[in-house]
């Protein structure tokens, strides 16, 4: 596994959200970091 650090915006934005959001983001990190051997291209999507 991988650790997952986010860049000071997106910090910023996730510290704003309410906390539905905030689970989705975590649930979707949480994936990312457990399949990171997934290659991905995030940018392109």
């Amino acid at each position: 596994m991988y650790e997952v650090n986010l860049q000071p915006d997106a910090q910023e934005i996730y510290a704003k959200a309410d906390k539905a959001l905030a689970e989705k983001i975590i649930r979707c990190l949480e994936q990312l970091r457990a399949n990171s051997l997934i290659e991905i291209d995030l940018q392109s999507r």
